[in-house]
């Protein structure tokens, strides 16, 4: 792992993270992603900002929304809505 570390310092190229998710369409589904980056030695940031969302709906193709709740509040131990 030194050589990655090293080279990761020494050339800074570029970093893209790429991801796809695809959702059942019979049920609702929230999809979150988190990536970070962090120097050597550091810990991780103690501040979460509020994640954006990518929400898929039960059965988008009629008309009717069902029940689909808007926002969590997730924390390390709960849920809550």
């Amino acid at each position: 792992m030194v050589g990655v570390r090293a080279f990761l310092d020494e050339f800074c190229p570029p970093i893209t993270v790429s991801e796809c998710c695809t959702a059942r369409f019979d049920c609702p589904s929230i999809y979150i992603l988190e990536v970070r980056l962090l120097p050597d030695g550091s810990l991780p940031f103690p501040y979460r900002p509020t994640p954006q969302f990518l929400r898929f709906t039960r059965y988008p193709r009629f008309g009717q929304q069902h029940d689909v709740p808007e926002r969590d509040e997730t924390t390390n131990t709960s849920v809550t809505r």
